[in-house]
């Protein structure tokens, strides 16, 4: 493996299961709920996660070492049946990989 790196998605529903979502690009596309989409076509799974009790979980991951330097943005989407879209989106995150 190469750059190491570790995600912690906060403050969600305890007990509710999660995708953290990657991308190379930016945006922001408004969604029902309030939410905005804040990566860039195309974005895909990295990977999932069930948030315990406490409604926070940390994830340490790898990334391949044949990466060429890149950044790379982040969002988490929850599930969760407060909102009216039945999901929550954390806010973005970009990390440069050198």
């Amino acid at each position: 493996m190469g750059t190491k790196l570790s995600l912690t998605v906060a403050n969600g529903r305890g007990g509710a299961p999660a995708v953290v979502l990657v991308s190379a690009g930016t945006a922001a596309v408004p969604l029902q709920g309030g939410c905005a989409l804040l990566l860039g076509p195309p974005f895909a799974p990295a990977f999932a996660l069930q948030l315990p009790g406490g409604g926070s979980a940390t994830v340490a991951f790898g990334l391949p070492y044949w990466l060429p330097p890149v950044v790379l943005s982040w969002q988490a989407a929850i599930l969760d049946d407060g909102p009216r879209a039945g999901f929550t989106l954390t806010n973005g995150l970009t990390a440069s990989v050198l």
